[in-house]
């Protein structure tokens, strides 16, 4: 009925059964076909009535479509504002997000050409236009200016991640023609850290090092042109700081003219500059280079981020190359995926990512000559939803079904190998698929991730084509959102339009929501709004996604299982938005183990709610508690005495804490200071499940030992244990004393080990099954690097040698000399009794005796020596071993005679020994005994 705008549908007989009722409101749809969409909020009521015209109670549904955004005006004539645009992330912190627009052409304090910047932030509020002369001035938003006349920075801006590790998104800036250190248009990049002030930035400070509001790239070369592409890199070399990638499309790696060059730079927290020429040099520990293939590929011109595409846990890179020569195939174009790397800043050579000779990443070969792939190049999120990340390159002059230039977009799915993709397979339908520019000449290049657009818990995609015409204009372009699947169907964007193959189920709008699914195991879609909504799933692949506002998602067993789920087509998604979001375990005997969900599928939750109908359980470990929510490292957990937490890699805890009347004990990390101090704080009362192995770390004050010198040997334990003696550590090469719990500690002790003589070496070790924590659990340590110590032991006593003064006394028996041999000078006999000993490092002569006079008795080495005084000698021969030094100490009466390098053979040892003579030179020749004390050290 029009005046009433009423629709009634019945039964031609009979009566509905509820699912029928169900299908047949499902089925109603309310669009608008007036050609500008007008906005406004529709209202359905629906009523269901019996047979005796009994009502039920009215249900609602209003669904208030949206502010659509707003406009950005440049500011002034010329300036070309617009020419590069990317989301910010949230610069200043107020938890919207922000934009930031370049426009390279603007003229800062009159230096012409100089460009500028502008950071827009975030609003709710309205859809006023948004004046760019405003943002200069400092209101909404604040402005980057250009440092140098001609730089032309603002070409190229993204949001950079947070690089600095303050908590607010930085944003990197590109002057590709900017003169680095005399060096023209070597080009510069400038990292400005995010803010909450709208103060003007001035990248001419920053390249000075004058400012603390970020830092500058240097280029390598003249010409290179670094800073053509600048992008956010994730954490590439996970560090936990958000990386960058600067492109540099006419560098020269390795003389190859033009083959570009791009440049990993690590994200750091001070103001200083990074030059890209010592990152190339590798003589930096900044970055690393990644070095074009062939001349004149231009390598660089696109760079991207690519999210984790072989799921290893490290972000990854994508460089275009869309000049790129294949086989017969001129300028078909190259992009190289790059994966990510922690262990090294080594060179990555594009050459050998072709050639499948690293497996640092893998080639996308392009489709055919002369369609320049890679001409743009972006991450692509998680489009198939089998939780690796994909990717989209583009090529602009592709012909799909013979229109020329129409240009074609290639979704890669993320794939953990590094074999080379033929763009030609993706076209088949194998490994992606493959999107179709529109119309001849449209150009349909520019390519992007969009984010979940329609909430179907798939990514979706963003596809520009600057030249096509529609109604009728010539070159208004258009713009393409393709809606994440799981197939590797082509997209023909001609087609594009037909009815979504996924349709949002529950939606919301800014006040509180509550959105609850009356259908058992059905995949649903819930999007709410602004407010502090409820989403009650029933079952299913549904996907969750709560917006803004402090939400309740609550779910159930077969939800549960649905999150678990891997592999392609698994849309179940749990996404709780801003605010502080709680997930609701609805039912009992329930265990969600997020240790078997992908990191994805359970984003932005702040607090778990177990309590449900009965007794559940909850298992994490550190990266659960990481992923779980991107605005804070503590994860509240909920739930009473029959709930249980089983939360691997916990310290024990006897901390507690009140928060709205709650009292939780707080368990963190033991790692905190690698893993921004996490916690889990769990209601008082709630069962903590230990199920963490104890381990045991083992380490020594010193490394070697010698005689007469101990050790103290540190035992750290993970947790406290009560059984844990000497009786467990197994010790060889020594003896262990004095082992104790150190004072003030509950679990570190301490133990004293003295090596055994004739010891080369000691080890000190505990295994596995050895000693148990307080709730049981035996320890793992056998295959632990840190549960031994290795001491490198000498305690060995050179060989014993049979001395005689003078080598005749064994045939002779004469005890005492005559006047004229003491003149002469009296040998020495050195009888090494194990030729085999070699690590005799120097021999010490002491000398004295009743008759000993310092005055007049002479050592004879190569030479005479007096010993009235201090004497040092190197580069001598004795007995003709060379390369000896000596010292002789007058107050001690001591000669060391060592080698310059090495050791003495036995055989040296003689030599030298035999060749010391004791005389006197008095006229006299002063009787009495003399005594030389002869020990040998050895290393």
């Amino acid at each position: 009925t029009r005046s009433s705008k009423t629709l009634i549908i019945s039964k031609t007989s009979g009566t509905f059964a509820a699912e029928d009722v169900a299908k047949v409101v499902e089925a109603i749809k309310l669009k608008n076909t007036d050609t500008d969409s007008q906005l406004g909020i529709r209202t359905a009521t629906i009523t269901y009535i019996d047979t005796v015209d009994n009502e039920s109670a009215s249900a609602t549904a209003s669904l208030q479509e949206a502010q659509r955004g707003f406009v950005i005006n440049g500011e002034s004539t010329g300036d070309f504002s617009g020419i590069s645009v990317s989301s910010a992330g949230d610069v200043n912190g107020d938890g919207l997000d922000d934009l930031i627009v370049g426009a390279l052409y603007a003229d800062p304090s009159s230096k012409l050409n100089a460009g500028k910047s502008y950071v827009v932030f975030g609003k709710q509020d309205n859809t006023d236009a948004i004046n760019l002369s405003a943002i200069a001035a400092g209101t909404g938003g604040f402005v980057i200016n250009g440092e140098s006349m001609g730089d032309h920075s603002g070409w190229s801006v993204s949001s950079a991640g947070d690089v600095n590790g303050d908590g607010l998104d930085d944003l990197i800036v590109g002057a590709y023609q900017a003169d680095s250190s005399n060096k023209s248009n070597a080009g510069k990049s400038y990292v400005v850290f995010g803010k909450q002030d709208n103060t003007a930035i001035n990248l001419s400070a920053i390249a000075a090092g004058t400012s603390t509001d970020g830092f500058v790239i240097n280029g390598e070369s003249a010409d290179d042109e670094s800073g053509y592409s600048v992008s956010s890199a994730g954490d590439v070399n996970g560090d936990g700081l958000d990386d960058l990638i600067v492109g540099a499309y006419q560098a020269d790696p390795n003389n190859k003219s033009s083959a570009g060059k791009s440049y990993v730079v690590f994200g750091k927290q001070d103001n200083t500059a990074i030059n890209l020429s010592a990152i190339a040099a590798g003589t930096s520990t900044d970055g690393f280079v990644i070095n074009g293939e062939s001349a004149y590929d231009y390598s660089g011109r696109t760079v991207s981020s690519a999210g984790d595409v072989n799921g290893d846990g490290l972000d990854d890179l994508i460089v275009g190359a869309y000049q790129a020569d294949l086989s017969g195939k001129p300028n078909a174009g190259k992009s190289y995926v790059i994966f990510g790397k922690q262990d090294n800043t080594d060179a990555i050579n594009l050459s050998a990512i072709a050639t499948g000779t690293s497996t640092g990443g893998f080639v996308i070969n392009g489709e055919s000559e002369f369609n320049y792939n890679g001409h743009a190049v972006s991450s692509a999120g998680d489009v198939n939803g089998d939780g690796l990340d994909d990717l989209i390159v583009s090529a602009d002059q592709a012909d799909p079904s013979g229109k020329p230039n129409a240009g074609k977009s290639y979704v890669i799915f993320g794939k953990q190998d590094n074999t080379a993709i033929n763009l030609s397979i993706i076209v088949a339908g194998i490994g992606g698929f493959v999107i179709n520019g529109e119309s001849a000449s449209d150009y349909s290049s520019s390519v992007s991730s969009a984010g979940d657009v329609n909430g179907d818990g798939l990514d979706d995609l963003i596809v520009g084509a600057y030249q096509a015409d529609p109604s009728g204009k010539t070159n208004a372009g258009k713009s393409y959102v393709i809606f994440g699947k799981t197939d590797t169907d082509a997209v023909d964007l001609s087609k594009l339009g037909d009815e979504s193959k996924y349709t949002i189920d529950y939606l919301g709008n800014k006040d509180d929501n509550t959105l609850t699914s009356t259908v058992t195991n059905k995949d649903e879609i819930f999007v709410a709004g602004a407010g502090n909504d409820t989403l009650t799933g029933n079952g299913g692949m549904d996907v969750f996604n709560a917006g803004a506002g402090d939400d309740t998602i609550i779910i159930n067993a077969s939800n549960i299982t649905a999150l678990e789920q891997t592999g392609t087509g698994n849309r179940a998604r749990v996404d709780g938005g801003g605010g502080a979001d709680t997930l609701k375990l609805e039912g009992a005997g329930l265990t969600l183990d997020l240790t078997k969900i992908s990191d994805r599928r359970i984003q932005d939750i702040e607090v778990i709610d177990m309590t449900g109908s009965g007794d559940n359980t909850l298992k994490l470990n550190l990266d659960d508690l990481l992923d779980a929510s991107t605005s804070t490292n503590i994860l509240k957990v909920l739930g009473n005495s029959g709930d249980k937490v089983i939360a691997t890699g916990f310290d024990d805890s006897t901390t507690e804490k009140t928060v709205d009347g709650v009292t939780y004990t707080v368990y963190a990390h033991s790692d905190a200071n690698t893993s921004a101090n996490a916690e889990i704080w769990i209601q008082k009362g709630i069962t903590i499940s230990d199920t963490n192995l104890p381990t045991i770390a083992i380490t020594s004050n010193v490394s070697k030992l010698k005689v007469g010198e101990s050790a103290t040997i540190t035992f750290t334990l993970s947790e406290v244990s009560a059984d844990f003696d000497a009786t467990d550590v197994v010790v060889t090469g020594g003896i262990l004393t004095d082992f104790a719990l150190k004072a003030n500690e509950s679990k570190i002790y301490t133990a004293t080990f003295t090596p055994t003589n004739s010891t080369t070496a000691g080890t000190i070790s505990v295994a596995s099954d050895k000693f148990s924590d307080a709730a049981g659990n035996i320890n793992v340590d056998g295959a632990d690097a840190n549960n031994s110590v290795f001491l490198i032991i000498d305690t060995k006593v050179p060989n014993a040698v049979d001395l005689d003064p003078a080598a005749d006394i064994q045939s002779t028996s004469k005890a005492l000399f005559t006047r004229s041999e003491i003149a002469v000078g009296v040998a020495f006999d050195a009888d090494i009794s194990n030729t085999t000993d070699t690590d005799i490092k120097s021999i010490k002569v002491v000398l004295g005796g009743v008759g000993f006079n310092a005055t007049n008795d002479k050592l004879i080495l190569d030479t005479d020596i007096t010993l009235s005084g201090n004497i040092a000698a190197t580069n001598k021969v004795i007995g003709t071993v060379a390369d000896l030094e000596y010292t002789y100490t007058h107050s001690s009466q001591t000669l060391i005679i060592s080698k310059t390098s090495g050791t003495f053979t036995a055989e040296d040892v003689a030599k030298v020994v035999e060749a010391i003579k004791l005389k006197n030179t008095d006229t006299d020749s002063q009787l009495g005994i003399r005594i030389a004390t002869i020990t040998y050290i050895d290393t």
